[in-house]
């Protein structure tokens, strides 16, 4: 957890080097104040997920989820069972959406679900039907070996 309490799971130590290299497009923004940057183009815009209602409908839900259960309960979530439940939640809540069900909010609950299981699915496991896969690096291992099942011990 960072300083502002916000969870930095995506960002491991094994992603960072110490000798990193400052990304360069060649290109320079001046400003009037004669601060030069690097132009934004080509750059993801995170900004933008704050447009529209769902930034904070499902912030709602987050923080009515960390008071029934706790904060970020849900990033406990770890092998299939977890992830296969994400994905049974957020069909329900696709379907109670499409119907028009007004009894919570089931656009946000979709939302928290299939995050949920991509979550589970960046830890390297993934399930499918009665399947479990787990995800390798292709340049660490030949392509017939890319989506081969396996058993968790």
């Amino acid at each position: 957890m960072c300083a502002a309490g916000l969870s930095l799971w995506s960002l491991r130590r094994d992603r960072l080097a110490d000798d990193f290299v400052v990304k360069d497009s060649g290109e320079r923004m001046k400003f009037a104040s004669g601060m030069q940057r690097d132009t934004t183009a080509g750059k993801t815009r995170y900004d933008l997920n704050f447009d529209g209602p769902m930034f904070d409908r499902l912030a709602v839900h987050l923080t009515k989820g960390a008071v029934k259960y706790e904060p970020r309960n849900w990033m406990k979530a770890s092998g299939p069972e977890e992830q296969e439940r994400f994905r049974q939640s957020a069909i329900r809540h696709f379907i109670q959406w499409m119907r028009g069900d007004q009894d919570e909010d089931h656009a946000a609950a979709v939302f928290f679900n299939i995050n949920g299981y991509e979550y589970v699915k960046e830890q390297g496991v993934v399930t499918v039907g009665e399947h479990k896969f787990k995800f390798v690096d292709p340049a660490q291992v030949g392509f017939e070996q890319l989506r081969i099942p396996f058993s968790e011990p």
